[in-house]
């Protein structure tokens, strides 16, 4: 049987966990920094942009390994 299908699914796994792991991280930063600290509320919105923009960034590096 061809393990090609078994790579596709473990690449699959390894976007969703990056996307959501950095974008979580994020947003539980932003959190502490608005919650804890006092500082604004769009605090949220720029950390949680900033670790997605960290996942894809990931993603980029990985595609470019792959290649």
């Amino acid at each position: 049987m061809d393990s090609n299908w078994a790579r596709k699914l473990g690449l699959v796994a390894v976007v969703v966990t990056d996307i959501l792991g950095y974008t979580g991280a994020g947003v539980a930063l932003g959190w502490v920094l608005w919650d804890k600290v006092g500082l604004p509320w769009w605090i949220l919105l720029l950390t949680s942009s900033a670790g997605l923009a960290l996942g894809m960034y990931r993603l980029y590096k990985l595609s470019q390994k792959e290649l």
